[in-house]
């Protein structure tokens, strides 16, 4: 009797260990399809605006203007 409880026990530690394994294994995961995510779409942001820079004409004298409608500190 004693034999079987124990082995019993045994077996639901086993499940519990195998469970928290488990979910430490999604945890990990789950940053890493996170961060792969944010670094992705961080990526594409980029590629985008390079492109669009890269299509546009851009007079100097805009770019000047733009610079100095720029507020400046004090």
């Amino acid at each position: 009797m004693w034999l079987l409880l124990g082995n019993k026990f045994y077996q639901y530690i086993l499940c519990i260990q195998e469970q928290q394994e488990l979910l430490r294994n999604l945890q990990k995961n789950y940053f890493f399809v996170k961060q792969n995510a944010i670094f992705n779409t961080e990526f594409m942001y980029i590629c985008e605006t390079l492109r669009e820079v890269e299509q546009s004409i851009i007079i100097p004298e805009q770019l000047q203007a733009l610079v100095n409608s720029i507020p400046k500190n004090g």
